[in-house]
């Protein structure tokens, strides 16, 4: 399953997307970028020379391309979701995130861009403010929607959005079930210093799951204490349990002898 970020622009979809990815060791698509890997221009320079609806097209055909990858994070554009196609396609392997702000944040990210020397295309030729408050009322409907996770980024750092994310996903709030390759990686930070010393334990955690297939925080936690050995099992169990939320049970989880 895919991680989408969504969201209207200059809420962190591209920073903590990349940040995001870069936490799960998985791959990062900016549908952006990939449009002018595609075409050679900018977005600015696709509007200016074509018109909005012709840049439309060219980001449906890359959000179609991007629908099909897997385990790894994606950031459309902002009004990439108005296509309901595009919402079906990411929706089919995608967990949405939506990533919001206050506008009084948005409008002051969207001027620093600007004096920045990255301006963004005018959506509808008005003044920012207007523009914002304007466009906001029409897609926020959208957005809350097709939302599984909506994190506020108005006062948090992209590493505080990132975590905040994190947590949740571990904590199972969405409702769906991530692949267990990125479970693993999400808990690796904490279970880390616990692995410490452990020579003999050379699987990466996430790979272990994998390899293991686990779907739960039971099995999970299963699966890294009898790597462990019985020995650690408390300790790991416990890091678990604070991650996910569970409450692993030692004796069940952990059989005899096993190592």
């Amino acid at each position: 399953m895919n991680i989408i970020f969504t969201g209207y622009r200059c809420t962190g979809k591209t920073s903590a997307g990349r940040r995001l990815a870069q936490l799960l060791g998985c791959a990062f698509y900016d549908a952006d970028e990939r449009i002018i890997q595609l075409t050679g221009r900018s977005v600015e320079q696709i509007v200016a020379e074509k018109g909005w609806p012709a840049f439309r097209e060219v980001e449906r055909a890359v959000v179609l391309e991007l629908s099909g990858k897997d385990n790894c994070v994606i950031a459309p554009g902002g009004g990439a979701v108005l296509d309901e196609r595009n919402v079906e396609a990411l929706k089919k392997n995608g967990l949405f995130v939506w990533l919001v702000a206050d506008t009084v944040t948005i409008v002051r990210r969207l001027k620093k861009d600007q004096m920045g020397g990255a301006p963004r295309p005018s959506l509808s030729g008005k003044p920012v403010e207007a523009e914002v408050q304007e466009v906001l009322t029409q897609r926020e409907p959208v957005y809350r929607r097709i939302a599984d996770l909506t994190i506020d980024t108005s006062a948090l750092t992209v590493e505080e959005v990132v975590e905040s994310i994190a947590q949740k996903l571990k904590m199972g709030k969405t409702g769906l079930a991530l692949h267990p390759s990125l479970i693993g990686r999400l808990v690796e930070k904490e279970v880390r210093d616990v692995l410490a010393g452990r020579g003999q334990v050379r699987l990466r955690i996430a790979d272990l799951i994998a390899e293991g297939s686990a779907q739960s925080a039971g099995e999970i936690a299963a699966l890294i204490v009898r790597r462990l050995g019985q020995d650690q099992a408390d300790q790991v169990a416990a890091a678990i349990r604070g991650v996910l939320g569970k409450r692993p049970n030692r004796d069940r989880l952990v059989g005899r002898g096993e190592e």
